[in-house]
């Protein structure tokens, strides 16, 4: 269960440490972290310091900070590091962080992962706008609560990933150069890669990517009402899908090729989104 006055006394310090009042926050995926060096005005907070968050474990690929400062001249948060299942966290860790945004005031959402293609149409270095996800994992990031300063207990999933959002950053992606495809996020809990026939299946239900993050937070921002934008970094084909085998040092190493063409596409998409308030 998301708690409400740690969220609460986390947004107020740090809401502290900045003079900034950002409507948008940017979840950085792994090797996705090279945006923060593209702020200016900036303030850096470590998790540790933030008692609704804490610090995350995944080696080297996430680090672990918020960061707040302007991008091209937008106020934002960036939070450069996430909280998965496989770290033997609760979702209720994820949904923090929505919950602190939410308290900081922020309104809108841009969710970033290095995902695994299942689509054979889609190709590695590919950036995917997130159109919905499949989620068979029973557990929820809001499991336990009840109606609150949040939101409602039974909320409704059906535009999460706003539609006014991925439309903007459709355009923003032709000005800057990235034809940018639509496509389903199938969740799995990991941390172990998914068989050949898991894939099969996630194909036939018709998820179009796979990944171990994102849903909690996703699922926590419907609760809380924050627009949601999802666009996903395809790092690998999933397995099966070629004959090469995942290793995680391939998913950095492609994340981090893609760092510069991620950059140029956020900041333009920020740039729009707070131009029009969308």
């Amino acid at each position: 269960m998301i708690d409400y006055e740690k969220c609460k006394r986390s947004a107020e310090y740090i809401l502290s440490r900045s003079k900034l009042r950002p409507a948008t926050a940017i979840i950085l995926g792994s090797g996705l972290g090279a945006l923060t060096k593209e702020l200016s005005e900036g303030v850096k907070i470590p998790y540790g310091e933030i008692e609704a968050l804490g610090c995350g474990t995944t080696n080297g690929a996430h680090e672990g900070a918020l960061y707040i400062g302007k991008l091209d001249g937008v106020e934002v948060a960036l939070f450069s590091g996430r909280f998965h299942y496989y770290e033997q966290y609760g979702f209720d860790k994820a949904g923090s962080m929505v919950g602190v945004m939410k308290l900081m005031g922020i309104e809108r959402m841009i969710v970033t992962n290095a995902a695994g293609a299942v689509n054979p149409e889609f190709k590695i270095g590919d950036f995917v706008i997130i159109k919905d996800h499949i989620k068979f994992f029973t557990e929820s990031p809001v499991r336990g609560n009840v109606d609150s300063e949040f939101g409602e207990r039974f909320f409704d999933l059906s535009d999460i990933y706003s539609s006014k959002l991925r439309a903007v950053a459709k355009e923003c992606g032709k000005e800057v150069g990235e034809e940018l495809k639509e496509g389903v996020y199938f969740f799995m809990p990991g941390p172990q890669y998914e068989t050949p026939a898991e894939i099969r299946a996630i194909r036939i239900l018709g998820g179009d990517l796979v990944g171990m993050s994102t849903v909690p937070e996703v699922i926590t921002a419907g609760y809380c009402k924050l627009k949601v934008l999802g666009i996903s970094c395809v790092t690998n084909m999933a397995a099966g899908v070629t004959e090469n085998k995942i290793n995680d040092a391939e998913v950095v190493e492609v994340t981090g090729r893609s760092g510069t063409r991620f950059s140029a596409l956020i900041k333009k998409i920020v740039k729009e989104i707070d131009k029009d308030a969308v």
